[in-house]
């Protein structure tokens, strides 16, 4: 008796792994994996993408219920033109507040630049991803933009706070979260497959998870705070000079001039969200969470160093931060850094009069 179960268990298990098998070939041959690499050292979109992000209008007041995501064939986020621009354009590099992903086509900021802009903006990418991106953008598909905006604030913030902001040439390989977890997304497509299609697609739970987490840990005041930065201040400044020098030589050598933009927050006392539902994460310093007053006076002093940096190297800047600070942020953000549709067009305005 035994024997025989021990034979079906061995008959089922080898069915298992020829169906797992199958599914796999089935899958790297019609599907696209959102976590493997499309071009090597990059932290790019795959070329022609096509999504559809849900529940945006749970989101903040004014968000559609479905908003379509697409990217070309050289991998920027489409916009209504779906269309490389003629004459004189742009490239806008950074994370999510630059890729503005739940926002409709033609309405996120890189759209609303006077100078036509491709938006190569994507979900937690810091200056270190910008610069490889930047290095196969220039190098592979030959783009000559008069301009490179650069948004990468909150993020450098947050991966320099967690020791994960480091630069390394020959062995560049863009993850986040668990190394373990990333290799079996980024190598096993039956995995990545249960993962993108059954997860969560409800936006309003997502964020409350994250500000649940956040809430998990204990406060840090503000006398900590400021004493924590001063001690770490000139890493950060010598981490950011370094990068910052190689992204600003990099357009040089193409003839594209870099323009660094400080980070917009919504980290103000007075600010309402829309939706009546406070979204925003504020960081977590040395497993300490900040308070809003704390997580603004943090940011303020970034973007003050960021733009320290940008003076240092000659780097254009402008203070896109202050710029936005000067009208309530409650219908600017639907969280800490995301900007709704009218932050989008705030920002952009903010741009194009300085660039006027």
């Amino acid at each position: 008796m035994f024997l025989k179960k021990q034979k079906w268990a061995s008959i089922f298990i080898i069915n298992v792994f020829i169906l797992w098998l199958l599914l796999e070939v089935l899958l790297r041959i019609v599907w696209k994996s959102p976590y493997t690499e499309p071009f090597p050292n990059t932290a790019l979109y795959y070329p022609n993408l096509s999504t559809i992000f849900r529940n945006v209008d749970q989101v903040f007041d004014g968000g559609l219920k479905e908003v379509k995501f697409k990217t070309s064939h050289l991998s920027f986020i489409l916009n209504e033109k779906n269309e490389l621009p003629h004459g004189n354009y742009a490239l806008s590099l950074g994370g999510s507040t630059t890729e503005c992903a739940l926002l409709p086509e033609g309405k996120r900021w890189p759209d609303l630049i006077n100078t036509p802009t491709l938006n190569y903006g994507k979900s937690r990418l810091d200056s270190i991803d910008s610069y490889f991106n930047l290095k196969y953008i220039l190098d592979h598909f030959k783009l000559h933009p008069q301009f490179i905006f650069v948004l990468d604030g909150v993020n450098n913030l947050s991966h320099l706070l967690s020791d994960r902001f480091i630069f390394e040439e020959t062995s560049y390989q863009h993850q986040y979260g668990v190394w373990w977890q990333n290799a079996i997304l980024r190598h096993f497509y039956v995995f990545t497959f249960v993962k993108k299609f059954f997860q969560n697609q409800n936006y309003v739970e997502f964020y409350k998870s994250q500000v649940e987490n956040n809430l998990k840990h204990p406060p840090m005041f503000m006398d900590d705070l400021q004493k924590t930065w001063m001690e770490k201040r000139d890493l950060f400044h010598k981490k950011l000079l370094e990068i910052n020098s190689k992204i600003k030589n990099l357009a040089l050598s193409h003839h594209s001039q870099v323009i660094l933009l400080t980070q917009p927050h919504s980290f103000f006392e007075d600010y309402v969200p829309s939706n009546k539902l406070d979204l925003r994460v504020t960081p977590i310093v040395d497993g300490k969470r900040l308070g809003i007053l704390e997580a603004g006076w943090l940011m303020n002093e970034f973007n003050k160093l960021t733009i320290q940096v940008a003076k240092e190297l000659n780097i254009i800047f402008l203070d896109t931060a202050e710029c936005m600070a000067k009208q309530n942020s409650s219908n600017l953000f639907y969280d800490a850094v995301h900007l709704t549709e009218t932050g989008a067009k705030v920002f952009a305005q903010c741009i194009n009069e300085e660039l006027r």
